[in-house]
């Protein structure tokens, strides 16, 4: 795994936290991690799309950075990475919602697995803090779809000047 630096900060957090998502979550049409099936995006999809792979999918946004200063005796940075992630699952029947559920645990469980590892990796994620709605019920195209959103933040040590 590549290191993440202040010139690889967007991309290689990315590609680092779309990992630890593709190893933890179980993609229920393959029913399997590190599926070769597209099911992992930057931007939601476009599902009228003749390449679209169907449901469910994630979309990891790219992430946001906060560089905040602060003073105790002397002066200290805390850099926080925010990405947030969106599970979407077509809503058929109450299957549907433990579907998303599942993952949505695996989400939150790989997560917190994961971040002592990245650490090892030297990949500087570190201190996870997770959030999440509740489940939302959504009309995308004339299709219900469930969703839930998390926004998923980590402590990262970049000088960031």
């Amino acid at each position: 795994m590549t290191a993440i630096t202040t010139t690889t900060l967007y991309t290689q957090s990315w590609t680092t936290f779309q990992s630890i998502v593709n190893t933890n979550v179980t993609d229920p049409v393959t029913n399997s991690t590190s599926s070769g099936r597209k099911w992992i995006y930057t931007l939601e999809p476009d599902i009228k799309a003749f390449g679209f792979k169907g449901y469910p999918f994630i979309v990891i946004e790219a992430p946001e950075l906060t560089d905040e200063s602060y003073n105790i005796g002397r002066d200290f940075r805390k850099n926080i990475l925010r990405f947030k992630v969106t599970l979407y699952q077509r809503y058929t029947d109450a299957d549907s919602i433990s579907q998303l559920e599942t993952m949505a645990n695996q989400l939150v469980d790989g997560i917190r697995k994961s971040a002592s590892i990245t650490i090892e990796e030297a990949a500087l994620l570190f201190h996870p803090k997770i959030q999440s709605s509740s489940l939302n019920d959504l009309d995308i195209h004339n299709q219900r779809v469930i969703t839930r959103v998390f926004m998923v933040e980590f402590e990262t040590p970049l000088n960031m000047g």
